[in-house]
């Protein structure tokens, strides 16, 4: 009995260590965890920053230099602008892009030329314009509700009477999750996301960069752009002004007061991302800023 009972005591003392030595090890890897993001945090961060300084700087010097985001880096027409950066333990991507390569759902509620926008873009689409209207009553603050608008939702009572946060958001608006769907099967320029198009950032962009728009946002700019004109446009990008506009014979001067009401030729909004990597452990950085480097938006996950 007395062996027995020895017998027992070990078993239960080994059980004890290799659980002991178990949470650890569990701890020891943990703790080593929060080292590695921390790492990839501040990576991250001091690519935003540096990125930051580099627009300030850039900027400064030549607005026209940033038609295209950070085309000294690199540029690829319609997509991202990218750096790849190995450190060694740490990896980082970098991307920056131009907000006013798109248009801004919120700035709808501050002018009704803005409105008109978001419908040709919609209609451009294939998507029903008709509810552009449902769109501004669930941005704005006020109760009244406009011509096919709606205060009221029929999921959730009430409209946020807010702006929106998400592109995702517009589902939650009554009979666009629908519409939304079918434009997400028929991928318009090869785009399955409206955030091809559109903006939720909290900022009212009030102008349109001709040098990085799509081509869905180019022609809505007017009722009555060819697609000569918009072929004009891309093929004698970077346009620094109106006179590039008349002096390369792109367009009329009818169509370049049309199109200014909405248009501009350089962009003062960006939006960086920095992906960093340490083995397993990801952090990514968004963060928006101004021309000066000013931070309007940082986000982390």
């Amino acid at each position: 009995m007395v062996i027995i009972a020895v017998i027992g005591i070990i078993m239960i003392l080994t059980t004890m260590n290799l659980q002991i030595s178990s949470d650890t090890l569990y701890t020891a890897k943990y703790i080593n965890s929060i080292k590695k993001k921390e790492t990839a945090y501040y990576v991250a961060k001091s690519a935003v920053n540096s990125t930051r300084d580099y627009i300030k700087a850039n900027y400064s010097s030549d607005p026209n230099d940033l038609y295209d985001s950070l085309q000294s880096i690199t540029y690829i027409e319609g997509l991202n602008i990218g750096l790849n950066i190995d450190t060694g333990d740490v990896k980082v991507t970098i991307e920056v892009q131009d907000l006013e390569r798109k248009f801004c759902v919120n700035s709808i509620v501050e002018d009704e030329t803005h409105i008109e926008y978001l419908k040709r873009i919609l209609n451009e689409i294939g998507m029903n314009n008709s509810n552009v209207n449902k769109i501004a009553d669930w941005i704005d603050s006020d109760e009244e509700m406009r011509i096919d608008g709606n205060e009221n939702s029929i999921r959730y009572g009430t409209v946020k009477n807010a702006k929106i946060d998400s592109i995702n958001e517009l589902n939650f608006i009554d009979y666009f999750k629908e519409d939304i769907k079918e434009f997400k099967e028929k991928k318009v320029e090869g785009a399955d996301n409206l955030d091809y198009y559109l903006s939720s950032f909290g900022i009212s962009y009030p102008k349109i960069n001709i040098n990085t728009a799509n081509r869905v946002l180019l022609k809505s700019l007017t009722d009555d752009l060819t697609e000569q004109e918009i072929d004009n446009i891309i093929e004698n990008r970077p346009i620094e002004n109106k006179n590039d506009l008349i002096n390369k014979h792109i367009l009329d001067a009818d169509k370049i007061y049309k199109i200014e009401k909405l248009a501009d030729y350089t962009s003062k909004y960006f939006q960086i991302k920095a992906n960093a990597v340490y083995d397993e452990e990801i952090i990514i950085i968004t963060a928006v800023v101004d021309k000066d480097g000013s931070i309007l938006f940082w986000g982390v996950e």
